[in-house]
């Protein structure tokens, strides 16, 4: 009777396993490939950053560089240290920085999903924040909105 009942969950866990496998590698992806936020994309060189980007000596990470931008307070780029690329690009408390189809923060969770469409996930956080979540497994970038009230209050682009 035992070895029945370890058997039937056994098997409704591999069920259960086999459907989120299904769905996972069904899902569509958000195409990322042309994605930039203030003309910045994943895979940029440090040079691409200019004059209006200076290195931020108060974050240390190991293996990697932070550089902020003097004309956009509140937009981050990190850097690899090894292929000396921007690996992510994080924006928050400034509405005038963009993302390539034209976000912003301050703007609602319908106009990202209207931009991006309803291929996310949606996660809660703290402080009654949420967060939507894109992924573009071909290209290996993820781009995420922090949601509080219904309006973005941060983006990040990164590489996985």
């Amino acid at each position: 009777m035992k070895r029945n009942i370890v058997i039937g969950a056994v098997i409704i866990v591999l069920i259960a396993i086999g459907v989120w496998i299904y769905q996972y590698t069904t899902t569509p992806d958000t195409s990322l490939a042309d994605e930039a936020i203030d003309n910045i994309r994943i895979g940029d060189t440090v040079d691409h950053l200019k004059e209006d980007f200076i290195k931020d000596q108060q974050i240390v990470l190991e293996g990697k560089q932070f550089y902020k931008s003097r004309q956009h307070k509140g937009m981050i780029v990190r850097v690899s240290d090894k292929s000396k690329k921007v690996s992510a690009i994080t924006v928050f408390k400034n509405k005038d920085v963009a993302t390539s189809r034209n976000v912003h923060v301050g703007d609602t969770t319908d106009e990202v999903t209207e931009v991006y469409g309803d291929t996310y996930k949606k996660s809660v956080l703290p402080n009654k924040k949420s967060s939507i979540t894109y992924k573009d497994r071909e290209h290996k970038m993820t781009l995420k909105f922090t949601i509080s009230k219904d309006h973005v209050k941060r983006i990040e682009l990164f590489s996985e």
